[in-house]
């Protein structure tokens, strides 16, 4: 049977980790209305060709086994969770992510995600968070998995979500970008956290083919170091340039060029980018940006450094990417 127009859903389930600041004291389930997902057990099947003069093949192994994907929703009011997850690191052990049991369960097709007929992988990490907020849609977000079991224990189950089955979706008027020292009309933007997320195989302590503990699945989740990266896309902003403006100040109206500069007058230097080595420092090219959505729902500050502006010929309104690298965002663990 065909179906249009719906996806499903997807409940995750995420625990009271042992991680710093901010990670939920309780347990919660977040259930999602899914845009898409990707997340699957992947495993390969070889069959190689060991025989010569054979036209049929007669031996094959299994390959190891890759649990991982994304899931795509919308951002709505019981987001924060979903957020928090992607930053945590384990007190103890900061080469692992707090919460490596997070579990998923996908209903396609269905409303119900806690339903027995969901798909579920257990034994999961956030691998990396994806954040897309553009003036005029619906802020979405893409969230990349990695676990090392697809199996079922019966202890973590997730509940059937009690939450509403309604509920208010984050629009673009709800989100903020600023960069300090800079007034900038940002047309949308994006913020993507990579926790470098690693598959370790390890060579079984048994080499009994009957012993359930080896298995093809990996053993452990290694996290790497954290890559914050993200667009701003801006229209043009005027700098309190030309003269015209009453209050000659920069209020960010699109009216000339980018970047803009306090003061008046022609803007001066962009204050992105450098030309050599000298004319960049410790923290002379860094910017402190803050960013919102929904309110409470993300709420952080980090500080970053953004490449030189990106802009194309266009009749109509002039707009410019930026591309930017978080850095010094030690707080966020």
């Amino acid at each position: 049977m065909a179906h249009q127009g719906f996806i499903g859903t997807a409940l995750v389930h995420i625990n009271a980790a042992n991680g710093k600041g901010g990670h939920p004291a309780t347990a919660s389930d977040v259930t999602l209305l899914l845009t898409g997902s990707t997340l699957n057990p992947v495993q390969e099947i070889n069959a190689p060709d060991v025989v010569q003069g054979q036209y049929v093949k007669h031996a094959y192994n299994y390959g190891k086994v890759e649990v991982g994907g994304n899931i795509q929703a919308m951002v709505d009011q019981y987001h924060s969770s979903i957020f928090s997850a992607a930053w945590q690191r384990h007190d103890t052990y900061p080469d692992h992510m707090a919460d490596e049991a997070i579990v998923v369960k996908i209903a396609y097709y269905r409303s119900n995600a806690g339903a027995n007929s969901a798909r579920q992988f257990n034994n999961l990490a956030m691998a990396s968070y994806e954040l897309t907020v553009t003036a005029g849609d619906v802020a979405s977000f893409t969230a990349e998995f990695m676990g090392v079991s697809s199996a079922t224990p019966a202890l973590q189950k997730c509940a059937v979500p009690t939450s509403p089955g309604c509920r208010k979706l984050v629009t673009w008027d709800r989100c903020s970008f600023t960069l300090t020292g800079k007034n900038i009309a940002v047309q949308s933007f994006t913020f993507s956290v990579n926790n470098n997320l690693t598959r370790l195989y390890k060579v079984k302590s048994s080499a009994d083919a009957g012993d359930p503990a080896s298995t093809l699945f990996p053993v452990e989740l290694l996290a790497g170091f954290r890559d914050v990266t993200g667009t701003v896309t801006v229209f043009a902003g005027d700098g309190g340039y030309p003269s015209g403006n009453t209050d000659g100040s920069a209020d960010g109206a699109p009216e000339l060029q980018f970047p803009p500069n306090t003061g008046t007058g022609e803007p001066s230097t962009p204050g992105f980018g450098a030309d050599n080595y000298l004319s960049y420092s410790a923290g002379g090219m860094s910017q402190n940006v803050h960013m919102t959505v929904g309110g409470s729902l993300i709420d952080i500050n980090f500080g970053g450094t953004f490449r030189r502006p990106e802009a194309s010929a266009r009749t109509d309104v002039q707009v410019y990417t930026l591309n930017y690298q978080g850095l010094c965002y030690e707080p966020l663990l």
